[in-house]
């Protein structure tokens, strides 16, 4: 899927918000995982748990604000019938 430059700028604030959002949700899980003592006995485990929220924060606010008007948009403009 390429991108055209209006679709990249529009793409970068989602972009940067589901950044910030991730890093809040992976701080929250080491936050909570330390104060009642559930971490994991191996470090792998131990990662995984901020990884995977930060991952979940940065869909939970990429996909809807950033990806959805990108593709609500070539669906009304009907940029995806050429390639058909």
């Amino acid at each position: 899927m390429k991108l055209s430059q209006s679709e990249r700028e529009t793409l970068i604030g989602p972009a940067a918000v589901g950044v910030f959002v991730g890093i809040l949700f992976a701080v929250c899980t080491v936050a909570f995982d330390s104060e009642y003592k559930a971490l994991p006995e191996t470090d792998l485990w131990g990662i995984s748990g901020p990884m995977l929220s930060f991952l979940g924060g940065f869909l939970l606010a990429f996909v809807p604000l950033g990806m959805a008007p990108v593709l609500i948009g070539r669906i009304k403009s009907g940029a995806g019938n050429k390639y058909r």
